[in-house]
């Protein structure tokens, strides 16, 4: 960028170089290479001065890149299927278990009225 204008162009350049930074460089890329920066800038360079150099990043020990294929303790296992089909799965062997759970009632709730119209002696035979 060329800062040899006004006062006002000069102050929209660094705005934009600001935000260019901002987009361009998280908080990670900062506390990590601000050893490489500091050793390789050109002394004159206009990063040198701005805030993520000048001023101490808080809590730079804590941060640290995660990388896709770093396994956590909450990351969960790749298949290789695509996530929307698994959960079609799930779904699936849910109905399943509704079905054998309706069956299941069914069939109890049926006996169960057996037994209690047979211990009251009610039946089709009783009015013969």
């Amino acid at each position: 960028m060329n800062f040899d204008c006004t006062q006002a162009d000069r102050e929209r350049h660094i705005v934009n170089l600001d935000s260019w930074i901002r987009q361009r460089m998280p908080g990670v890329a900062q506390s990590n290479d601000f050893e490489f920066l500091n050793d390789n800038l050109h002394s004159k360079s206009c990063l040198r001065m701005h805030h993520f150099m000048t001023k101490v990043m808080p809590y730079a020990v804590k941060v640290y890149i995660k990388y896709p294929w770093d396994k956590m303790s909450d990351t969960q296992e790749i298949t290789g299927f695509p996530p929307d089909i698994l959960i079609l799965a799930q779904f699936e062997s849910v109905r399943g278990e509704l079905e054998a759970m309706k069956t299941s009632m069914t069939l109890n709730f049926e006996q169960m009225l057996k037994l209690e119209l047979d211990a009251r002696e009610i039946s089709l035979l009783a009015y013969a």
